[in-house]
């Protein structure tokens, strides 16, 4: 969540939410010392103040074993990166991933198709 209390991101190492396959998920696991983890791209988050909620849970059923709200917060600030010629302001929303954008000519139009 950010710091408004609005959700900007749920994920989960499940088959459908991940990239990757985790070995782990839905396995039984022994008793131990587990460490999981997700990277964010660089500069997904706009500047601000971030709360990460855990969830452990089994599948088999389903069921929510842990829950610690807001176990670590962290804060982002802008670095400039998106900052290059043809923007100077600030970046609205939570997200600010950058994204492939690419510009076409389709058609050029002749001086008799233009109406002034």
């Amino acid at each position: 969540t950010d710091n408004f209390g609005t959700i900007v991101l749920e994920s989960a190492n499940t088959l459908g939410a991940n990239s990757q396959v985790d070995e782990w998920f839905c396995e039984p696991h022994p008793i131990g010392l587990y460490r999981a983890t997700c990277v964010l791209p660089a500069n997904f988050l706009n500047e601000g103040r971030y709360h990460i909620s855990v969830i452990i849970g089994s599948c088999n059923p389903p069921r929510k074993e842990a829950y610690a709200q807001q176990a670590i917060s962290f804060n982002v600030f802008d670095t400039g990166a998106l900052r290059t010629p043809g923007f100077s302001g600030k970046w609205n929303g939570v997200v600010r991933v950058p994204l492939a954008w690419r510009t076409k000519l389709m058609e050029t139009l002749s001086n008799e198709c233009v109406r002034t």
